[in-house]
């Protein structure tokens, strides 16, 4: 019987294992690991599109709406919900794409409720997309 002393583990505490079956598990772990960061990123974009268009879909007629109503809508947390708006707004972190089609400020009635609304360039967009639809 062989001691635990001869199995050997790599940095991540898996086994390595030698010849064609230690090769097949090692590429199949990076491609597990590639994949998961890629749907990962992917999901992110995803949920920015999803916030835009539930607020566009609140936002119609030039209105305004709580930050909340857009977090339940999505069925989402706050962190995340917060993260995507700041993607989409003029107020997002530096050093962060953000296309400008939302913004948000502060409620001047209720300083820790933000309200969230298109700007013309969300205006646009969705005017944009109507028409690409509307053509078929």
């Amino acid at each position: 019987m062989a001691s635990n002393d001869s199995l050997k583990v790599d940095r991540d505490h898996h086994p390595v294992v030698r010849g064609g079956a230690g090769q097949a598990i090692r590429i199949q772990r990076e491609v597990t690991e590639l994949w998961s960061k890629t749907m990962q990123r992917n999901n992110v974009e995803l949920e920015i599109q999803r916030t835009f268009y539930v607020v566009a879909d609140l936002c119609s007629e030039d209105k305004e709406v709580p930050q909340a109503i857009v977090r339940d809508m999505l069925g989402s947390v706050d962190s995340t919900t917060s993260r995507n708006i700041a993607q989409l707004s003029i107020g997002a972190t530096v050093g962060v794409h953000a296309p400008k089609l939302i913004e948000s400020r502060v409620d001047p009635m209720y300083r820790r409720r933000k309200l969230i609304k298109l700007t013309a360039a969300g205006k646009r967009f969705i005017e944009a997309m109507e028409a690409i639809h509307a053509k078929g």
